[in-house]
């Protein structure tokens, strides 16, 4: 008897400094991994684009919406001013181009570096944390949002070479590249620009160009692509807003290209119908 009460204390010690390693190994991970970034956040959606999406906070309206409609946890990658192509600006590296190589190296250095000090951005620190832990492996759908201020920009539609990262759709063709090599099961669907109105000329995007082509151009460049590249395409450009006269920017926008909440909720609405429509 006095040999198994001995047994027994011998387990019960060692179950105690069993539970007290792994204690302090959880401690530990808590301590020091979590704070680096080290825990991947499991995001089945992830949005990448500019103001159109980019919203403020660390969601934003239209990722929230769908949030809530389909169930799924979504993550806003989206950053206003940014653009598909690099423009010589300090948004470089938050364009789609640089974006993307940060999304298959795992390397969002530049991007933590980049702070851009205006009361439009505060939102993006956090942002490119969220993002830069998101883990792709286990991501299922990628939206891709640009166009707007390429077009604002005058960046050449085709460039000179087929990853020109100057140009819209060299800039676009590298990214769908080079993730598609990375993440080939990540289902990646391209988002056409919305419709624009410029309030000082009174006039639309149908009769606007900053030098590298109309509003639709890029958008019809960016369909085609999408058919070449056997890609998914939500036109969000053509039919979207009913009633697209000069006078009318204020019913889907704040300022001609910023959208207002009924804006939001039509964008909302498609994307939501998009995805709805193929669980049927």
């Amino acid at each position: 008897m006095k040999q198994n009460k001995k047994f027994d204390k011998q387990k019960i010690y060692e179950g105690i400094r069993w539970a007290i390693a792994a204690l302090l190994v959880a401690v530990l991970v808590t301590v020091y991994l979590i704070p680096l970034g080290k825990k991947p956040v499991k995001a089945e959606m992830v949005f990448l684009g500019d103001s159109i999406l980019a919203s403020e906070g660390s969601k934003g309206y239209v990722a929230e919406r769908l949030e809530e409609a389909l169930g799924l946890t979504v993550v806003n990658g989206c950053f206003g001013g940014s653009s598909a192509a690099w423009t010589g600006t300090e948004y470089d590296y938050l364009s789609l181009y640089s974006l993307s190589k940060s999304i298959v190296t795992g390397d969002f250095s530049q991007q933590k570096s980049t702070h851009i000090d205006t009361p439009a951005t505060q939102y993006f620190d956090s942002r490119v944390e969220e993002l830069a832990q998101v883990d792709f492996k286990r991501a299922d759908i990628l939206l891709i949002h640009y166009g707007t201020n390429d077009y604002h920009m005058a960046r050449e539609i085709e460039g000179e070479w087929e990853h020109d990262p100057y140009s819209f759709l060299g800039a676009l063709g590298y990214a769908v590249d080079v993730i598609k090599a990375r993440y080939p099961d990540l289902r990646m669907i391209l988002v056409t620009p919305t419709y624009t109105w410029y309030l000082e000329q009174g006039g639309t995007c149908e009769d606007r160009d900053f030098g590298g082509g109309s509003l639709e151009d890029y958008v019809n460049a960016l369909i085609g692509f999408a058919e070449e590249k056997g890609l998914e395409v939500i036109d969000q450009y053509h039919g979207l807003f009913p009633d697209t006269k000069p006078e009318s920017w204020s019913r889907y926008t704040t300022d001609g290209v910023h959208l207002n909440d009924m804006g939001n909720e039509l964008v909302a609405e498609q994307l939501i119908d998009y995805f709805l429509e193929q669980r049927e």
